[in-house]
Protein backbone atom coordinates (compact mmCIF):
# COMPACT_ATOMS: atom_id res chain seq x y z
CA UNK A 1 0.00 0.00 0.00
CA UNK A 2 1.49 2.96 -0.90
CA UNK A 3 0.42 6.79 0.10
CA UNK A 4 1.05 9.92 -1.65
CA UNK A 5 1.26 13.15 -0.01
CA UNK A 6 1.11 16.40 -2.29
CA UNK A 7 1.32 19.90 -0.81
CA UNK A 8 0.81 23.25 -1.93
CA UNK A 9 1.27 26.90 -0.36
CA UNK A 10 -1.41 29.11 -1.39
CA UNK A 11 0.23 32.66 -1.49
CA UNK A 12 -1.88 35.94 -0.37
CA UNK A 13 -5.81 35.71 -0.12
CA UNK A 14 -7.22 32.82 -0.53
CA UNK A 15 -8.97 32.01 -4.60
CA UNK A 16 -12.94 32.68 -3.83
CA UNK A 17 -15.06 29.91 -4.16
CA UNK A 18 -15.23 28.35 -7.78
CA UNK A 19 -13.77 31.07 -9.26
CA UNK A 20 -9.99 31.27 -10.75
CA UNK A 21 -10.40 27.75 -12.93
CA UNK A 22 -13.70 27.98 -13.89
CA UNK A 23 -15.79 26.53 -11.01
CA UNK A 24 -19.84 27.85 -10.88
CA UNK A 25 -22.10 26.95 -9.06
CA UNK A 26 -24.38 27.09 -12.22
CA UNK A 27 -26.73 24.63 -13.20
CA UNK A 28 -26.59 23.06 -16.84
CA UNK A 29 -28.62 20.55 -18.55
CA UNK A 30 -27.23 17.13 -19.11
CA UNK A 31 -25.00 16.58 -22.23
CA UNK A 32 -24.88 13.92 -24.01
CA UNK A 33 -21.67 11.15 -23.34
CA UNK A 34 -21.83 9.64 -26.58
CA UNK A 35 -21.66 12.05 -29.92
CA UNK A 36 -24.22 11.01 -32.05
CA UNK A 37 -22.62 10.16 -35.42
CA UNK A 38 -24.46 2.87 -34.57
CA UNK A 39 -21.87 0.31 -34.81
CA UNK A 40 -20.82 -0.69 -38.08
CA UNK A 41 -22.79 -3.55 -40.07
CA UNK A 42 -19.95 -5.91 -41.64
CA UNK A 43 -19.03 -4.98 -45.05
CA UNK A 44 -20.58 -1.52 -44.95
CA UNK A 45 -18.97 1.18 -45.28
CA UNK A 46 -20.03 4.81 -43.54
CA UNK A 47 -21.09 7.90 -45.39
CA UNK A 48 -22.01 11.37 -44.04
CA UNK A 49 -25.22 12.53 -43.17
CA UNK A 50 -26.36 15.80 -41.76
CA UNK A 51 -22.65 16.51 -41.04
CA UNK A 52 -23.00 13.00 -38.82
CA UNK A 53 -21.86 9.73 -39.51
CA UNK A 54 -24.00 6.51 -40.58
CA UNK A 55 -23.90 2.87 -41.42
CA UNK A 56 -24.62 3.05 -45.83
CA UNK A 57 -27.23 0.66 -45.97
CA UNK A 58 -29.14 0.55 -42.59
CA UNK A 59 -32.27 2.06 -40.95
CA UNK A 60 -33.31 1.87 -36.94
CA UNK A 61 -36.99 1.53 -37.43
CA UNK A 62 -39.84 1.22 -34.54
CA UNK A 63 -43.62 0.35 -35.45
CA UNK A 64 -46.42 1.70 -34.10
CA UNK A 65 -48.11 -0.24 -31.46
CA UNK A 66 -50.59 -2.59 -33.36
CA UNK A 67 -49.08 -2.82 -36.20
CA UNK A 68 -47.70 -6.38 -36.94
CA UNK A 69 -44.94 -7.91 -39.02
CA UNK A 70 -47.17 -8.92 -42.13
CA UNK A 71 -46.72 -9.89 -45.44
CA UNK A 72 -47.73 -6.44 -46.74
CA UNK A 73 -45.56 -4.56 -44.32
CA UNK A 74 -42.83 -6.81 -46.20
CA UNK A 75 -44.13 -5.62 -49.46
CA UNK A 76 -43.97 -2.01 -48.94
CA UNK A 77 -40.37 -2.52 -47.42
CA UNK A 78 -39.55 -4.69 -50.80
CA UNK A 79 -41.16 -1.33 -52.93
CA UNK A 80 -39.00 1.07 -51.28
CA UNK A 81 -35.54 -1.47 -51.15
CA UNK A 82 -35.36 -2.70 -47.88
CA UNK A 83 -35.80 -5.68 -46.35
CA UNK A 84 -35.68 -6.71 -42.18
CA UNK A 85 -31.79 -7.66 -41.28
CA UNK A 86 -32.61 -8.18 -37.65
CA UNK A 87 -35.57 -8.09 -35.02
CA UNK A 88 -34.77 -6.83 -31.29
CA UNK A 89 -36.78 -9.00 -28.84
CA UNK A 90 -36.86 -7.17 -25.86
CA UNK A 91 -38.45 -3.89 -27.53
CA UNK A 92 -41.55 -4.51 -28.89
CA UNK A 93 -41.58 -3.63 -33.05
CA UNK A 94 -38.01 -2.37 -33.23
CA UNK A 95 -36.50 -3.58 -36.37
CA UNK A 96 -32.90 -2.86 -38.23
CA UNK A 97 -33.78 -2.28 -41.73
CA UNK A 98 -31.24 -2.76 -44.59
CA UNK A 99 -31.05 -1.22 -47.88
CA UNK A 100 -30.88 -4.45 -51.04
CA UNK A 101 -27.82 -4.70 -53.11
CA UNK A 102 -27.75 -1.28 -55.25
CA UNK A 103 -27.89 -4.34 -58.39
CA UNK A 104 -31.01 -4.89 -57.28
CA UNK A 105 -32.67 -1.69 -57.57
CA UNK A 106 -33.25 0.74 -59.81
CA UNK A 107 -31.35 3.60 -58.63
CA UNK A 108 -28.76 4.11 -55.08
CA UNK A 109 -31.18 4.60 -52.64
CA UNK A 110 -30.87 7.91 -50.09
CA UNK A 111 -31.59 7.07 -46.67
CA UNK A 112 -32.64 10.50 -45.56
CA UNK A 113 -35.30 9.97 -48.14
CA UNK A 114 -35.79 6.18 -47.45
CA UNK A 115 -36.26 7.50 -43.56
CA UNK A 116 -39.02 9.97 -44.82
CA UNK A 117 -41.13 7.67 -46.87
CA UNK A 118 -41.48 4.87 -43.84
CA UNK A 119 -42.27 7.97 -41.54
CA UNK A 120 -45.08 9.48 -43.79
CA UNK A 121 -46.34 5.91 -44.15
CA UNK A 122 -47.78 6.11 -40.26
CA UNK A 123 -46.93 2.62 -39.71
CA UNK A 124 -43.84 3.72 -37.21
CA UNK A 125 -43.07 5.73 -34.77
CA UNK A 126 -39.84 6.52 -35.24
CA UNK A 127 -37.24 6.19 -38.15
CA UNK A 128 -33.54 6.91 -38.47
CA UNK A 129 -30.47 6.17 -39.76
CA UNK A 130 -28.25 3.77 -38.03
CA UNK A 131 -25.74 6.15 -36.81
CA UNK A 132 -22.61 5.39 -35.69
CA UNK A 133 -21.45 6.07 -32.12
CA UNK A 134 -17.92 6.33 -30.19
CA UNK A 135 -17.07 6.47 -26.84
CA UNK A 136 -15.37 9.88 -25.58
CA UNK A 137 -11.76 10.48 -23.86
CA UNK A 138 -12.62 14.14 -24.33
CA UNK A 139 -15.55 14.74 -21.09
CA UNK A 140 -18.59 16.38 -22.74
CA UNK A 141 -19.08 19.01 -19.89
CA UNK A 142 -20.01 22.14 -20.58
CA UNK A 143 -17.12 24.37 -19.16
CA UNK A 144 -14.13 22.08 -21.15
CA UNK A 145 -16.39 22.54 -24.23
CA UNK A 146 -16.71 26.50 -23.82
CA UNK A 147 -13.29 27.03 -23.27
CA UNK A 148 -13.59 28.06 -19.79
CA UNK A 149 -11.27 25.75 -18.30
CA UNK A 150 -8.62 27.47 -20.39
CA UNK A 151 -5.57 25.48 -18.51
CA UNK A 152 -7.02 22.32 -18.79
CA UNK A 153 -7.52 23.14 -22.82
CA UNK A 154 -5.69 26.51 -24.38
CA UNK A 155 -6.55 26.91 -28.04
CA UNK A 156 -6.10 30.76 -27.87
CA UNK A 157 -9.65 31.09 -26.90
CA UNK A 158 -9.36 33.81 -25.03
CA UNK A 159 -6.60 35.91 -27.05
CA UNK A 160 -3.68 33.21 -25.18
CA UNK A 161 -1.39 31.55 -27.01
CA UNK A 162 -2.92 27.71 -28.00
CA UNK A 163 -1.10 24.82 -26.19
CA UNK A 164 -0.56 26.65 -23.13
CA UNK A 165 -2.02 24.19 -20.87
CA UNK A 166 -1.58 20.92 -19.10
CA UNK A 167 -1.76 18.90 -21.64
CA UNK A 168 -4.49 17.23 -20.26
CA UNK A 169 -6.20 15.84 -23.33
CA UNK A 170 -3.18 13.56 -24.14
CA UNK A 171 -2.85 12.34 -20.84
CA UNK A 172 -6.56 11.42 -20.64
CA UNK A 173 -5.74 9.19 -23.70
CA UNK A 174 -3.65 7.29 -20.79
CA UNK A 175 -5.49 7.81 -17.94
CA UNK A 176 -8.73 9.54 -16.08
CA UNK A 177 -7.90 8.30 -12.73
CA UNK A 178 -9.47 5.36 -11.04
CA UNK A 179 -12.20 4.85 -8.28
CA UNK A 180 -9.41 3.04 -6.15
CA UNK A 181 -7.38 6.23 -5.77
CA UNK A 182 -8.37 8.53 -2.94
CA UNK A 183 -7.03 12.42 -3.30
CA UNK A 184 -7.34 13.63 0.19
CA UNK A 185 -7.29 17.53 0.09
CA UNK A 186 -5.62 19.12 2.78
CA UNK A 187 -7.10 22.76 2.92
CA UNK A 188 -10.16 24.56 3.75
CA UNK A 189 -12.62 21.56 3.57
CA UNK A 190 -14.77 20.55 0.13
CA UNK A 191 -18.17 21.73 -0.38
CA UNK A 192 -19.17 18.05 -1.16
CA UNK A 193 -22.60 18.61 -2.00
CA UNK A 194 -21.41 20.16 -5.20
CA UNK A 195 -22.94 19.00 -8.77
CA UNK A 196 -19.55 18.22 -9.77
CA UNK A 197 -17.61 16.99 -6.68
CA UNK A 198 -20.56 14.95 -4.71
CA UNK A 199 -20.17 11.49 -7.21
CA UNK A 200 -16.07 11.67 -6.20
CA UNK A 201 -16.50 12.25 -2.84
CA UNK A 202 -15.09 9.53 -0.80
CA UNK A 203 -17.06 7.72 1.89
CA UNK A 204 -15.69 5.94 5.29
CA UNK A 205 -17.22 2.66 4.98
CA UNK A 206 -16.88 2.60 9.12
CA UNK A 207 -19.09 5.94 9.55
CA UNK A 208 -22.91 5.74 9.46
CA UNK A 209 -23.88 9.55 8.39
CA UNK A 210 -25.73 11.82 10.98
CA UNK A 211 -25.94 9.94 13.84
CA UNK A 212 -23.73 11.92 16.15
CA UNK A 213 -22.00 8.67 16.85
CA UNK A 214 -17.88 7.75 16.37
CA UNK A 215 -19.41 4.71 15.07
CA UNK A 216 -15.81 3.41 13.78
CA UNK A 217 -14.19 4.83 17.15
CA UNK A 218 -11.53 7.08 15.39
CA UNK A 219 -12.02 9.89 17.66
CA UNK A 220 -13.97 11.76 14.73
CA UNK A 221 -17.91 11.56 14.92
CA UNK A 222 -19.57 11.61 11.53
CA UNK A 223 -16.49 11.49 9.54
CA UNK A 224 -18.20 10.19 6.75
CA UNK A 225 -16.00 12.27 3.96
CA UNK A 226 -13.24 13.30 5.88
CA UNK A 227 -12.45 15.20 9.52
CA UNK A 228 -11.74 18.92 10.29
CA UNK A 229 -8.48 18.77 12.21
CA UNK A 230 -9.56 22.03 13.80
CA UNK A 231 -12.91 21.28 15.76
CA UNK A 232 -12.13 17.46 15.79
CA UNK A 233 -15.13 16.73 14.01
CA UNK A 234 -16.14 15.17 10.84
CA UNK A 235 -17.46 18.81 9.29
CA UNK A 236 -15.45 19.65 6.64
CA UNK A 237 -17.60 22.41 5.42
CA UNK A 238 -15.65 24.39 3.15
CA UNK A 239 -16.00 28.05 4.70
CA UNK A 240 -13.19 29.71 2.64
CA UNK A 241 -13.71 28.34 -0.96
CA UNK A 242 -9.89 26.96 -1.40
CA UNK A 243 -10.21 23.29 -0.93
CA UNK A 244 -13.30 23.14 -2.89
CA UNK A 245 -12.04 24.96 -5.67
CA UNK A 246 -8.41 22.30 -5.25
CA UNK A 247 -11.05 19.13 -5.00
CA UNK A 248 -12.79 20.30 -8.11
CA UNK A 249 -9.59 20.64 -9.96
CA UNK A 250 -8.66 17.41 -9.08
CA UNK A 251 -11.52 15.18 -9.41
CA UNK A 252 -14.70 17.34 -10.60
CA UNK A 253 -16.83 14.34 -12.27
CA UNK A 254 -16.99 14.26 -16.30
CA UNK A 255 -19.54 13.30 -18.63
CA UNK A 256 -22.19 14.77 -16.38
CA UNK A 257 -25.02 17.45 -15.89
CA UNK A 258 -22.34 20.01 -14.32
CA UNK A 259 -20.60 22.06 -16.22
CA UNK A 260 -16.89 21.29 -15.06
CA UNK A 261 -14.40 18.82 -15.58
CA UNK A 262 -11.16 17.79 -12.92
CA UNK A 263 -7.68 16.85 -14.46
CA UNK A 264 -8.80 13.19 -13.06
CA UNK A 265 -12.08 13.20 -13.12
CA UNK A 266 -12.32 9.78 -12.24
CA UNK A 267 -10.52 10.13 -8.84
CA UNK A 268 -12.03 10.04 -5.42
CA UNK A 269 -11.42 13.32 -3.74
CA UNK A 270 -11.19 13.12 0.63
CA UNK A 271 -11.86 16.41 2.54
CA UNK A 272 -9.26 17.19 5.26
CA UNK A 273 -10.15 20.37 6.80
CA UNK A 274 -7.17 22.31 8.74
CA UNK A 275 -7.50 25.95 7.19
CA UNK A 276 -10.23 28.16 8.65
CA UNK A 277 -12.10 30.78 6.68
CA UNK A 278 -9.78 32.97 6.66
CA UNK A 279 -7.64 30.91 5.08
CA UNK A 280 -4.83 30.13 8.36
CA UNK A 281 -4.13 26.88 10.05
CA UNK A 282 -1.36 25.36 11.94
CA UNK A 283 0.83 22.49 10.68
CA UNK A 284 -0.09 20.26 13.69
CA UNK A 285 -3.86 20.33 12.02
CA UNK A 286 -2.00 19.58 8.97
CA UNK A 287 -0.36 16.83 10.33
CA UNK A 288 -3.24 15.79 12.20
CA UNK A 289 -4.91 15.56 8.76
CA UNK A 290 -1.95 13.31 7.15
CA UNK A 291 -2.49 11.15 10.24
CA UNK A 292 -6.04 10.40 9.39
CA UNK A 293 -5.41 10.02 5.66
CA UNK A 294 -2.89 7.33 6.52
CA UNK A 295 -4.94 5.81 9.03
CA UNK A 296 -7.92 4.92 6.54
CA UNK A 297 -5.43 3.87 3.88
CA UNK A 298 -3.87 1.32 5.90
CA UNK A 299 -4.20 -2.52 6.33
CA UNK A 300 -7.64 -1.93 7.62
CA UNK A 301 -9.11 -0.17 4.57
CA UNK A 302 -7.34 -2.28 1.47
CA UNK A 303 -9.90 -0.92 -0.72
CA UNK A 304 -9.04 2.95 -0.67
CA UNK A 305 -5.52 1.87 -2.34
CA UNK A 306 -3.25 5.70 -3.22
CA UNK A 307 -4.36 8.39 -1.36
CA UNK A 308 -2.94 12.17 -2.25
CA UNK A 309 -3.29 15.30 -0.39
CA UNK A 310 -3.25 18.50 -1.33
CA UNK A 311 -2.58 21.38 1.60
CA UNK A 312 -2.75 24.89 1.43
CA UNK A 313 -0.95 27.09 3.86
CA UNK A 314 1.86 30.22 4.11
CA UNK A 315 4.03 30.98 6.79
CA UNK A 316 5.23 27.87 8.54
CA UNK A 317 8.87 28.10 8.86
CA UNK A 318 10.03 24.86 9.76
CA UNK A 319 7.89 22.32 8.38
CA UNK A 320 10.29 19.16 9.59
CA UNK A 321 7.21 17.23 11.19
CA UNK A 322 4.77 17.96 8.33
CA UNK A 323 7.52 16.92 5.87
CA UNK A 324 8.94 13.84 8.12
CA UNK A 325 5.15 12.34 8.39
CA UNK A 326 4.43 13.14 5.03
CA UNK A 327 7.31 11.20 4.02
CA UNK A 328 6.15 7.92 6.07
CA UNK A 329 4.49 4.70 5.30
CA UNK A 330 6.02 5.07 1.33
CA UNK A 331 4.19 7.92 0.95
CA UNK A 332 5.79 11.57 -0.40
CA UNK A 333 5.15 15.41 -0.28
CA UNK A 334 4.84 17.20 -3.72
CA UNK A 335 4.24 20.92 -3.84
CA UNK A 336 0.80 21.20 -6.07
CA UNK A 337 0.82 25.17 -5.66
CA UNK A 338 2.94 28.59 -5.73
CA UNK A 339 6.44 28.46 -3.42
CA UNK A 340 8.98 31.02 -2.40
CA UNK A 341 11.93 29.88 -3.74
CA UNK A 342 13.08 29.21 0.16
CA UNK A 343 10.29 26.71 0.91
CA UNK A 344 10.73 24.41 -1.49
CA UNK A 345 11.81 21.17 0.62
Amino acid sequence: MGLMLTSSVLLGTAAPLFSYAGFSSAEKPPIQTLKKTSPRIAGQPLIGLKGRKAASGGLIARLKPGIVQSATLQRSLDNLGLTINHRFSNISGLMRLGVKPVSLMRSTPNLQDLAEKLTASGLYRYVEPDWQVHALNTPSDSALQDGTLWGLRNTGQSGGLAGIDVNVIDAWAVTSGSTEVVVGVIDSGIRHTHQDLRANMWVNPGEIPNNAIDDDGNGFIDDVHGINAIDGSGNITDDNGHGTHVAGTIAASGFDAGPLVGVAYNTRVMGLKFLDAQGNGNVSDAIRCIEYAIAQGGDDHPDQGHAGLACGGRGAGDRQGLRQRGHSRESSVVPTGRLHSHEVE
